[in-house]
């Protein structure tokens, strides 16, 4: 992950066991000199991995004086585990919980995060696994988008995780990662080609991974959590966004401020798709100012 540049900062690539089976979490810590003004998790998608977004903490406001984190996910990148797996989003929320301890102890830190990191995030910090002072996300995972109904793809992905068919792949979305013509991701070539072309392809999730994030993502809206989210919030998504539900958003945003009196900071990106950070010039541009102005009030 080292850059061009002799100056410019590089990631400590490091491991730990998963407190929850053992299994070997990667995770960087993005070196820097003197003692960090600010703290930022940074949390990615299904089938990502660090080096994807190591260029974003100089993007930022925040690339000097910011202790930057990141790590694979459980199953994806070289952390290890079955890929795109996951019985519950407990177990990824702890592994972050672990890493967090491991790299930032008791200081205060929030976190950036991308789709399914945004859902990760969400419900480790409403199930007090994780305790950040703000949350900025892109692109939350806070619904599925599925071909069939709703109700009927809840119980198939229960019926199967309840049988030993449960760690099987999908099959769903295997192709939209394969061209960029007509890519439901990113707009940028170039960014699309770095993506595809990176050392950890993406992999289909299993029917477990289905069944809990239908768990994960109705307990984010459940009253007895969300009313404890007090904290900052913000979220922006992309008009086109079409890889997860965007239409979900405002029933969240709304439930929230009527339990907690705390309004979200939201921003729709006319013509973005899902892949914000790794979008076009103009759409990116447009999600790191949200992002400097969301960190700016949550520190």
């Amino acid at each position: 992950m080292n850059r061009d540049s002799k100056t410019a900062p590089t990631w400590s690539i490091k491991t730990l066991k998963s407190p929850v089976d053992g299994l070997k979490i990667r995770y960087g810590v993005r070196e820097m000199t003197g003692d960090p003004v600010h703290r930022i998790l940074l949390l990615n998608g299904r089938s990502e991995w660090i080096e994807k977004y190591a260029d974003l903490p100089d993007a930022t406001r925040y690339g000097e004086n910011a202790l930057w984190v990141s790590m694979d996910h459980r199953g994806q990148g070289a952390s290890e585990g079955k890929r795109a797996h996951v019985k519950s989003y407990d177990d990824f929320a702890r592994d972050v919980a672990a890493v967090v301890t491991k790299t930032f102890g008791d200081k205060p830190y929030i976190i950036v995060a991308h789709s399914m990191g945004g859902l990760i995030a969400t419900y480790g910090t409403l199930k007090g696994i994780l305790d950040p002072k703000g949350l900025v996300l892109c692109a939350p995972l806070f619904g599925l988008l599925i071909p069939m109904p709703y109700r009927l793809a809840k119980l198939i992905a229960l019926v199967l995780t309840l049988s030993p068919f449960g760690g099987i792949a999908t099959g769903a979305g295997v192709d939209r990662r394969k061209a960029f013509k007509d890519n439901p991701l990113t707009q940028s070539k170039k960014r699309f080609e770095a993506m595809t072309g990176g050392p950890y392809q993406a992999s289909t999730p299993t029917f477990a991974w289905v069944h809990a994030t239908f768990l994960a993502t109705a307990l984010i809206y459940e009253k007895k959590y969300l009313k404890k989210l007090t904290i900052p919030v913000s979220l922006i998504v992309g008009e086109k966004e079409a890889v997860v539900d965007r239409l979900v958003y405002q029933a969240w945003i709304d439930k929230r401020e009527k339990l907690t009196g705390q309004a979200t900071r939201f921003k729709l990106v006319p013509g973005a798709l899902h892949e914000l950070l790794n979008e076009s010039d103009k759409y990116r541009k447009s999600a790191i100012s949200f992002i400097n102005q969301a960190i700016k009030k949550q520190v």
